[in-house]
């Protein structure tokens, strides 16, 4: 079955072409990217959820598919970002009121991966460590003989906190400073396998291919 990943991102689209060869899963897709299929455009992430997000990209490239005449096909489609307890932005004051459909102390956030950003969020904590929450949402569309299915989400939510200092190599932007609470290493720090362990887009990736 073809399944389209809607990214131009090599790391993730690798990611999700080697998950079954690294966990010896046996369902296999042939797995193309945005550009592999000649898709183009971008959508814009005006939702106000990880599930909005994700659903509009895929909706987009179903629709692009079904355009040029393909018929059957899965297009997958992710919003990801870090949660930080207490904290809201893009000012970086704490306030009491969240995000629209967000808890009240866990406020999303999309922080920037620079030691000084880090620094400045604690210094607005007060605290060394901050509480952060990895976060992942893919939307699964399936297309067969040319009708669409119901969009399934696949959700997860990995909790830890900040490092004491930016470790690692650089990945995605986070990875240098979140140390999920499985662990004592940052993504950063992790071969690409262990990291596919203990992240919220491993986790989805294993709901994926257990569909």
């Amino acid at each position: 079955m073809l399944l389209v990943v809607a990214t131009r991102n090599l790391r993730k689209l690798a990611e999700v072409q080697t998950f079954p060869l690294v966990f010896n899963i046996p369902k296999h897709y042939y797995v193309q990217s945005l550009d592999d299929m000649n898709i183009q455009g971008e959508v814009e992430e005006i939702g106000t959820s990880y599930r909005d997000n994700a659903r509009l990209k895929a909706e987009y490239v179903v629709s692009v598919m079904l355009s040029t005449k393909h018929r059957d096909f899965i297009v997958v489609a992710d919003d990801s970002g870090l949660e930080v307890e207490g904290l809201t932005w893009p000012d970086g004051r704490l306030q009491g009121k969240p995000y629209p459909g967000v808890d009240t102390h866990q406020v999303r956030a999309r922080i920037g991966s620079t030691l000084g950003a880090l620094r400045h969020y604690r210094e607005l904590a007060g605290k060394d460590q901050l509480r952060l929450f990895d976060c992942c949402t893919l939307c699964v569309i399936k297309v067969a003989s040319g009708q669409s299915e119901p969009p399934v989400y696949l959700e997860a939510r990995i909790s830890g906190k900040t490092a004491i200092s930016m470790t690692g190599s650089d990945k995605f932007d986070y990875d240098l400073y979140f140390v999920p609470d499985t662990s004592r290493m940052t993504y950063g720090q992790m071969m690409s396998e262990e990291k596919l362990l203990h992240s919220a887009r491993g986790e989805v990736l294993r709901k994926l291919y257990s569909m």
